[in-house]
């Protein structure tokens, strides 16, 4: 659900992927090799479907593995302090549909 508000608020201003699975972004970073650089943030949650493999920090992680230098955010409702987020997460935010002023912001502090 989150992903498709997400989608839905901010396709007229960007190009945005979502994918219910970690698994699926994975597999499809490992056989398309401009996939990740593609990006220029990549938004997650902490808590995946059941039978998911990762969480949000170790997603990070396997993301950070594949060679992806940009910011990964983590969208929460929990508390997080950065050193629960380092090393492989940039920062944490809300899980409301940001502004494109927001995204802009963690580019330009973070990218």
């Amino acid at each position: 659900t989150f992903t498709m508000i997400w989608k839905m608020n901010l396709k007229s201003s960007l190009s945005i992927e979502t994918f219910s699975k970690t698994t699926q972004f994975l597999e499809r970073a490992a056989s398309e090799p401009d996939f990740l650089s593609s990006f220029d943030v990549i938004v997650t949650d902490y808590h995946f479907a059941d039978g998911d493999p990762h969480t949000g920090k170790t997603f990070a992680a396997e993301i950070r593995k594949m060679g992806f230098t940009k910011p990964i955010m983590l969208a929460t409702n929990g508390d997080f302090s950065d050193d629960d987020l380092k090393p492989h997460l940039t920062g944490a935010i809300g899980k409301d549909v940001p502004s494109l002023q927001e995204i802009e912001g963690w580019l330009h502090h973070f990218g």
